[in-house]
């Protein structure tokens, strides 16, 4: 009797300090209240050949411990405005204006900077990118957390029906691991293999996130205390799934598979162009970390082999933050924040006209 009364007790102090911590959550941290649609990425639906995607048509908000914002996905299932479902006809490099092929198109790749992770629809600068290119069209077709693998293997997809002039990679620091690896966060995704000199790809179908993820994200969508405890703990590291392989091996997949973004945008008509997305590493440190110079440097020496052109948006940032001390990134959350958006916008829409002039 005693050991069950001990056991009774033991069981509602635990749920008293449970509702407490709960209810301390949400009082000190309301950004840690996920509601009812927002828990990871609460805009993903399962994808057996891209680990996930878009839930097309869906509404919500997305929310931080910083930052909650709305989202709307587009029919296409992209965070984007709606966009004509009978693309551009014709194509291909040389087209620079509006005329029976319609307006100059841009098809933007990338993960969570560029799918605007932190800030409102409107504030992404893919839209501000378009407000500030007459006749040009800026299409995000970015998916949060995607690695550039996932990024060929959507342009693969979409490419037909999209129909860009020009292909715009954004590249982040995160993509040389993420492109090694075969789950994100518990997250189950493709990823290519050196085979015979070729590219294989593996991991496809790819699995349903594990019950322990979906029971995650299910207990986050309901318990501020959980999703506290979730971002305090997340995001070490390079966001993957914690493997740590030799750094050579990242650039020459990322390159590889640059190749193959390269040779699909060719095949649609379209003209490639990377731009390199900077993080905290690459913005307030007094010298940029020689992993992440590394990195970058071999991006822009690929470019120059291949004649692609590759855009480093690091030193204008730097440039920014030198001259008005406005961080450009949340501090915690380490993401892009509106600042962030319109200093991209800004150093990119001279490069892109320059492109689309020399098309």
């Amino acid at each position: 009797m005693k050991r069950l009364a001990a056991a009774f007790l033991l069981i509602v102090s635990a749920g008293a300090a449970a509702l407490l911590a709960e209810w301390g959550v949400r009082i000190l941290r309301p950004g840690f209240v996920a509601g009812p649609d927002a828990a990871g990425n609460p805009f993903w639906t399962h994808d057996p050949d891209l680990g996930w995607f878009h839930t097309p048509g869906l509404r919500g908000t997305f929310s931080r411990s910083e930052f909650s914002h709305r989202v709307s996905i587009n029919a296409m299932g992209f965070r984007d405005r709606e966009r004509p479902t009978s693309p551009r006809t014709g194509g291909g490099e040389g087209r620079s204006g509006e005329g029976a092929a319609g307006p100059y198109r841009i098809a933007v790749l990338g993960d969570s900077f560029a799918w605007g992770h932190g800030v409102e629809d409107e504030q992404v600068f893919t839209r501000l990118l378009e407000a500030a290119l007459p006749g040009v069209e800026v299409w995000n077709v970015a998916v949060s957390a995607y690695s550039t693998d996932q990024e060929l293997l959507l342009l693969r997809r979409f490419g037909g029906q999209v129909r860009p002039h020009l292909v715009l990679v954004m590249v982040s620091r995160n993509d040389f691991g993420g492109n090694l690896s075969d789950a994100y966060s518990g997250y189950p995704k493709p990823r290519f293999v050196e085979r015979d000199g070729d590219l294989a790809l593996v991991n496809v179908p790819v699995p349903a996130p594990p019950w322990w993820m979906r029971a995650v994200s299910w207990t986050r969508r309901r318990s501020a205390f959980v999703n506290g405890l979730w971002y305090l703990f997340e995001g070490r590291g390079d966001g993957s799934s914690g493997v740590r392989p030799n750094r050579e091996d990242e650039i020459r997949m990322t390159l590889r598979i640059l190749d193959e973004i390269d040779a699909e945008a060719r095949r649609i008509g379209a003209r490639l162009a990377v731009g390199l997305v900077p993080s905290v590493a690459h913005v307030y440190f007094g010298d940029v970390p020689p992993l992440e110079a590394g990195r970058f440097a071999a991006l822009e020496e690929w470019g120059r082999d291949r004649a692609v052109p590759v855009l480093d948006l690091a030193p204008a940032f730097r440039e920014t933050f030198a001259a008005t001390g406005e961080w450009l990134h949340y501090r915690k959350d380490k993401h892009w924040n509106a600042a962030g958006h319109r200093a991209a916008a800004q150093v990119l829409a001279p490069f892109l006209t320059r492109l689309r002039g020399g098309s």
